[in-house]
């Protein structure tokens, strides 16, 4: 085993476990592994900046080298996090008129 720094909001936090491990016990929506020696959350990128593997400018001014071969785990979620984002207020509005739709049809129903 080695001994590596956790980053845990700002507080490091000795680890003793590999960081295959981490990589392993981390749900991958949420954590990604973007080079030998770094896993981030996904949810604190505040920028990616490409290049050949690129760097990744974390929330806290933070930034972070990608490995090349890692850059596709990272850009593929971020374009998901970015279309989900332009697509989240259009869904909210199709969910509220399926259910207004819905409260239609039963009280036609009740009433008929």
């Amino acid at each position: 085993m080695r001994n590596m720094d956790v980053d845990r909001n700002g507080d490091p936090v000795m680890a003793t476990r590999t960081i295959r491990e981490y990589e392993d016990l981390l749900p991958e929506s949420i954590f990604c592994r973007i080079h030998s020696s770094h896993i981030i959350n996904l949810t604190r990128i505040e920028k990616y900046q490409k290049g050949r593997g690129g760097m990744v400018l974390m929330e806290d001014g933070t930034t972070i080298e990608v490995a090349v071969r890692r850059r596709l785990r990272i850009g593929l979620p971020l374009r998901f996090r970015m279309f989900e984002g332009l697509a989240a207020p259009q869904v909210r509005r199709a969910a509220a008129l399926d259910l207004e739709a819905l409260k239609q049809r039963l009280e036609s129903v009740a009433t008929g």
